[in-house]
């Protein structure tokens, strides 16, 4: 009777061999959300969330009469690294959001932050592991910041609020960057 191939049935021991067979210059989208999302999972599994750093933001609009855009584009960039003097994983994100269309009068909001967690483990992790999960987790963990921000300014700027949509994640190109287009329906806004 011939042996069972043992990482078949382990699904920690067949990630673990992903892991090690994926080249740090891998082209991350061609990464399924699935791959991305078992990376990022087994990263958590080592880090606790320490800062999270707003570096810079900024809002602007030409909007008359306090109306919302049809659409809202939605921009994400995400740099991942990894500082070994101090044992963090540090996330550099940039969010933007945006009107989108030709007839469309403009309004901005765009936000810089750091963020910076502690590894709980000797465990070695290479660039994929970093960037997959400052994609998944990293953007998941700043997000929540990202809406209240967003939210906030846009009521300060005498327009209703701007809530946007909870996060979900979504395939990153292989330059770690998101973009997509948020129709009015899916944004929140108080009735008139």
């Amino acid at each position: 009777m011939a042996k069972r191939d043992q990482s078949k049935s382990n699904p920690a021991q067949s990630l673990k061999k992903a892991n090690s067979a994926a080249s740090d210059s891998a082209d991350a989208s061609s990464r399924s959300l699935n791959d991305k999302l078992n990376l990022a999972a087994h990263v958590a599994q080592l880090v606790q969330i320490e800062d999270v750093l707003m570096l810079s933001m900024s809002a602007r609009h030409e909007l008359r009469q306090g109306t919302l855009p049809k659409e809202i584009g939605i921009d994400v960039k995400v740099e991942a690294e990894f500082d070994s003097a101090k044992t963090n994983i540090i996330l550099n994100i940039k969010c933007a959001a945006f009107s989108t269309g030709k007839n469309s009068k403009s309004i901005q909001f765009e936000g810089h932050y750091l963020l910076r967690y502690e590894v709980k483990s000797a465990e070695p992790l290479s660039q994929v592991d970093l960037q997959a999960f400052g994609e998944m987790n990293g953007v998941f963990n700043l997000w929540p910041f990202w809406r209240e921000y967003v939210q906030s300014a846009s009521l300060r700027m005498g327009l209703p609020p701007l809530t946007l949509p909870v996060y979900r994640p979504t395939i990153f190109t292989d330059k770690g960057h998101f973009s997509a287009i948020l129709k009015r329906e899916s944004l929140s806004a108080p009735p008139p």
